[in-house]
């Protein structure tokens, strides 16, 4: 097993959603949250000065949309990308949109029950321990 640390930027407007992941994350021996951003103007400032290794995104944030994110990135990073979205159907052309600029997969957001936070966290881990092992 590898001793290199993923370091990630946490991106979303969910206060809960950010600590609850940190706290995880804190017990991983292999991913170190190395920032946390619940706007777009202070993910695009944390990305600048922290260069992380890979990204959590909401695609709904305050002051902008996720896609505008992914799309200010293009050509400047290539730091890989999950996005974390509670769109449903609404938002399939959403997430979409962010897969085809550059987002390298999606993952659901919980419905607020434990069980399916569960899922998105062992989701969101297992895409982040793919992204170290690569």
């Amino acid at each position: 097993m590898t001793s290199k640390k993923l370091r990630i930027l946490l991106v979303d407007d969910s206060a809960s959603v950010l600590n609850i992941l940190q706290e995880v994350f804190r017990k991983n021996q292999s991913i170190q949250v190395i920032g946390v951003a619940k706007t777009l103007a202070e993910a695009k400032d944390q990305i600048i000065r922290y260069n992380p290794d890979a990204i959590s995104l909401d695609l709904e944030l305050p002051d902008g949309n996720g896609l505008d994110l992914l799309q200010w990135m293009k050509g400047k990073y290539s730091i890989p990308v999950i996005v974390l979205s509670s769109y449903t159907e609404y938002g399939a052309n959403t997430t979409l949109k962010a897969l085809k600029q550059g987002a390298l997969d999606f993952i659901s957001k919980s419905d607020g029950t434990e069980d399916d936070f569960l899922r998105m966290i062992e989701s969101l881990t297992e895409k982040l321990m793919g992204i170290l092992d690569f």
